[in-house]
């Protein structure tokens, strides 16, 4: 007769034969064992505290070796005075609020994907308002929430681009970079087209990827900003636009 039913296996028990003490924190493990084929097998219990901090601190030593390798391939371009930079040391006033929730957001977005938030934002004012240390700020705790980030000078981004493996490692590693203290790049005779071309391939890049965002600092608001670019003008602007969903530039220091 044949018997359809399928046979269930049920893994003998274990045995709780005495504790022993973890060697890390102290807590007391069960000793377990079990007779298996002839065989006795003995066991001690996986301290769950101590599990859970070996876990943290290889997530932790993680992020540091991406941190310290944006500083590495980077170089001049990471501000090491901004290095400690974060959200929780930022001072918030009137002036800069919008600023820094949109940062928040930007940070939040990168993290988790599904929030859908913004993934661009530009931050425009005078000198001295705090426009590179909130992007700062907005980068480095990305960073240590695991997001891989870079960060390039605008006034050297042509220089930077000659270096093809900076080039390549720039355009493909990342997922979120900062350009800071763009407008302030020279733009005479040839150096116009190469920075255009290396700039719009950037935006093009991180725009393409929904899983990319940017951070631009400048003095200048986006209208004169974009002047600056005229064979690019129109194409910037289309993918900033949908990268902030829909939102402007957004100014630190006196009057929006």
């Amino acid at each position: 007769m044949n018997d359809n039913t399928t046979a269930t296996h049920t893994p003998p028990d274990w045995t709780v034969i005495g504790t022993r003490e973890c060697p890390h924190c102290g807590r007391a493990l069960d000793v377990r064992r079990i007779d298996v084929a002839g065989r006795t097998i003995e066991s001690v219990e996986t301290c769950p505290d101590c599990e859970a901090e070996r876990d943290l601190r290889a997530t932790r030593l993680a992020v540091q070796c991406r941190i310290q390798e944006t500083r590495d391939r980077c170089g001049a371009h990471y501000a090491s005075i901004y290095a400690s930079a974060g959200f929780a040391r930022y001072r918030i006033e009137d002036r800069n609020r919008r600023a820094f929730e949109a940062s928040r957001a930007l940070v939040d977005s990168m993290v988790d994907r599904s929030l859908g938030g913004p993934r661009l934002l530009l931050l425009y004012g005078p000198a001295a308002a705090g426009k590179t240390l909130l992007a700062y700020a907005a980068l480095n705790t990305a960073m240590r929430r695991g997001v891989r980030g870079a960060v390039v000078r605008a006034v050297s981004l042509v220089e930077a681009y000659a270096d093809e493996r900076f080039r390549r490692w720039l355009l493909a590693w990342p997922r979120l970079l900062l350009i800071d203290d763009a407008g302030k790049e020279d733009l005479g005779g040839y150096l116009r087209e190469d920075y255009q071309a290396a700039l719009f391939e950037i935006v093009d890049r991180y725009y393409a990827a929904p899983g990319r965002g940017l951070i631009v600092t400048t003095e200048l608001p986006l209208g004169r900003l974009l002047a600056r670019y005229p064979d690019i003008r129109d194409a910037l602007r289309w993918r900033m636009r949908e990268m902030s969903a829909g939102g402007a530039a957004i100014r630190i220091g006196g009057r929006p």
